[in-house]
Protein backbone atom coordinates (compact mmCIF):
# COMPACT_ATOMS: atom_id res chain seq x y z
CA UNK A 1 0.00 0.00 0.00
CA UNK A 2 1.54 3.67 -0.83
CA UNK A 3 1.67 5.61 2.23
CA UNK A 4 2.26 9.26 2.09
CA UNK A 5 2.06 12.36 3.99
CA UNK A 6 0.18 15.89 3.67
CA UNK A 7 2.65 19.02 3.39
CA UNK A 8 0.70 22.51 3.23
CA UNK A 9 1.90 23.99 -0.54
CA UNK A 10 3.58 27.40 -0.65
CA UNK A 11 3.10 27.76 -4.03
CA UNK A 12 -0.95 27.88 -3.87
CA UNK A 13 -2.77 31.39 -2.11
CA UNK A 14 -5.07 29.00 -0.78
CA UNK A 15 -4.34 28.43 3.03
CA UNK A 16 -6.16 25.46 3.15
CA UNK A 17 -4.32 23.83 0.23
CA UNK A 18 -1.61 20.73 0.75
CA UNK A 19 0.49 18.54 -1.76
CA UNK A 20 0.97 14.58 -0.71
CA UNK A 21 4.15 13.41 -0.70
CA UNK A 22 5.25 9.39 -0.36
CA UNK A 23 7.09 8.23 2.54
CA UNK A 24 8.30 4.79 3.69
CA UNK A 25 8.70 3.66 -0.27
CA UNK A 26 9.58 -0.24 -0.59
CA UNK A 27 12.11 -0.05 -3.32
CA UNK A 28 12.02 -3.61 -5.49
CA UNK A 29 15.59 -4.29 -7.64
CA UNK A 30 16.56 -6.08 -10.70
CA UNK A 31 17.73 -8.80 -8.68
CA UNK A 32 14.30 -9.20 -7.00
CA UNK A 33 12.56 -9.37 -10.68
CA UNK A 34 14.95 -12.12 -11.31
CA UNK A 35 14.58 -14.00 -7.92
CA UNK A 36 10.75 -13.64 -8.83
CA UNK A 37 10.32 -14.69 -12.34
CA UNK A 38 13.08 -17.89 -11.98
CA UNK A 39 11.79 -18.88 -8.81
CA UNK A 40 11.54 -22.79 -7.83
CA UNK A 41 9.12 -24.52 -10.79
CA UNK A 42 10.03 -22.23 -13.36
CA UNK A 43 10.97 -23.14 -16.75
CA UNK A 44 12.58 -20.24 -17.37
CA UNK A 45 16.68 -19.95 -16.18
CA UNK A 46 18.55 -16.96 -14.66
CA UNK A 47 20.87 -16.02 -17.95
CA UNK A 48 17.69 -15.96 -19.79
CA UNK A 49 15.50 -13.98 -17.69
CA UNK A 50 18.27 -11.50 -17.20
CA UNK A 51 19.15 -11.66 -21.13
CA UNK A 52 15.07 -11.04 -21.90
CA UNK A 53 14.67 -8.06 -19.56
CA UNK A 54 17.44 -6.06 -19.75
CA UNK A 55 16.54 -6.01 -23.83
CA UNK A 56 12.81 -4.87 -22.81
CA UNK A 57 14.91 -2.04 -21.00
CA UNK A 58 16.91 -0.81 -23.75
CA UNK A 59 14.13 -1.27 -25.75
CA UNK A 60 11.82 1.23 -23.63
CA UNK A 61 15.00 3.45 -22.74
CA UNK A 62 15.75 3.44 -26.39
CA UNK A 63 12.09 4.89 -27.58
CA UNK A 64 11.58 7.34 -24.40
CA UNK A 65 14.78 8.88 -24.94
CA UNK A 66 13.78 9.88 -28.46
CA UNK A 67 10.56 11.53 -26.79
CA UNK A 68 8.23 8.84 -27.89
CA UNK A 69 5.75 7.43 -25.01
CA UNK A 70 5.44 3.40 -24.18
CA UNK A 71 2.17 2.13 -23.01
CA UNK A 72 1.84 -1.76 -22.01
CA UNK A 73 -0.77 -3.98 -20.29
CA UNK A 74 1.52 -2.83 -16.98
CA UNK A 75 2.54 0.49 -17.16
CA UNK A 76 3.15 3.34 -19.40
CA UNK A 77 5.75 5.88 -19.81
CA UNK A 78 4.78 9.13 -21.37
CA UNK A 79 7.15 12.35 -21.57
CA UNK A 80 6.32 15.20 -19.89
CA UNK A 81 7.83 18.71 -19.93
CA UNK A 82 7.76 21.20 -16.22
CA UNK A 83 8.87 24.78 -15.92
CA UNK A 84 7.68 28.52 -16.93
CA UNK A 85 8.30 29.05 -20.75
CA UNK A 86 7.17 32.48 -22.67
CA UNK A 87 6.05 32.61 -25.70
CA UNK A 88 9.41 33.04 -27.21
CA UNK A 89 11.30 29.97 -25.82
CA UNK A 90 13.35 27.32 -28.07
CA UNK A 91 14.67 24.24 -27.48
CA UNK A 92 18.41 24.52 -26.09
CA UNK A 93 19.80 20.91 -25.57
CA UNK A 94 22.70 21.93 -23.40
Amino acid sequence: MLQYYLRENSLHPDADNYVARVTNLEVVTFEDIKRDITREGSILKDVETEAVVKELFKFIYAHVSQGKAFDSDYFSIVPSIKGTFGKNDHFDKS
